[in-house]
């Protein structure tokens, strides 16, 4: 059958994604999904999607993604040919959810530790007589410990709506080996941050007479890391990686 075209049930709606052909070159962006020949259709929403594959004249290959969006998900196929028409009607019903198992650090290609420095104190004095002062060496700017999570994968946060799970986060690499801090933090994709034990930081020093001005500066780092993310799901207890 020579030609394949996709639409939504709820609305009667058309389907718009990605096209490829079987070298896995895309051929179409956003476009109404059809095929004439061989090749794969995608449509992959945050939430649920599909991928059609045909790699033969006489075969499809139907893949669902996870459907997390809080609602049944229905699309029709329509094939079609000189001889014959044949509607074909997908029905996926909402996933019961998965459960973290475990997160595992681990430093990938393309990972880094980068150093930068930020200014702190500017200070300017002009006293009578030698003293001595308190001062606050890291100030004007407030430096903070930040995180965050990213991936790929569609759904690797659509699990974690009602649910806050809490890992800990690396603080040292060792010999490409990624060591924990008893610290931890909230698996999310959004920043997370808190202010360093350093910001009250308080020093003293002498200062001669006359007019003296002390600047500190401070050096930061930035690490990114890769890691895994291994899920259980609630219906099926088969395990899901990320």
């Amino acid at each position: 059958m020579a030609n394949r075209k996709n639409k939504n049930v709820q609305g009667d709606t058309r389907i718009f994604g990605d096209i490829f052909n079987l070298q896995d070159e895309k051929t179409g962006e956003n476009v109404l999904l059809q095929l004439e020949n061989e090749g794969r259709l995608e449509a992959i929403w945050p939430n649920k999607g599909f991928v059609v594959v045909r790699d033969t004249g006489n075969t499809l290959q139907i893949q669902l993604e996870e459907n997390s969006s809080g609602e049944p998900f229905e699309f029709k196929l329509f094939l079609n040919s000189p001889k014959a028409t044949r509607t074909i009607r997908v029905s996926q019903k909402v996933s019961q959810g998965n459960s973290f198992k475990q997160l595992k650090y681990y430093v990938g290609e393309g990972d880094d530790d980068s150093l930068y420095w930020e200014k702190g104190s500017t200070i300017k004095m002009d006293l009578p007589y030698r003293q001595e002062i308190e001062f606050t060496p890291i100030g004007g700017i407030d430096p903070t410990s930040s995180y965050l999570f990213s991936s790929d994968t569609p759904d690797a946060f659509v699990w974690l709506k009602s649910d806050s799970i809490a890992v800990r986060l690396p603080t040292h690499i060792q010999d490409q080996e990624v060591l924990l801090g008893e610290e931890e933090g909230i698996y999310t994709e959004y920043t997370l941050s808190e202010l360093s034990d350093c910001t009250a930081l308080k020093e003293k020093i002498t200062v001669p007479a006359g007019t003296s001005q002390l600047r500190s500066e401070y050096e930061m780092r930035h690490r990114i890391l890769s890691y895994s993310l291994l899920l259980t799901n609630n219906h099926t207890g088969d395990r899901k990686s990320n």
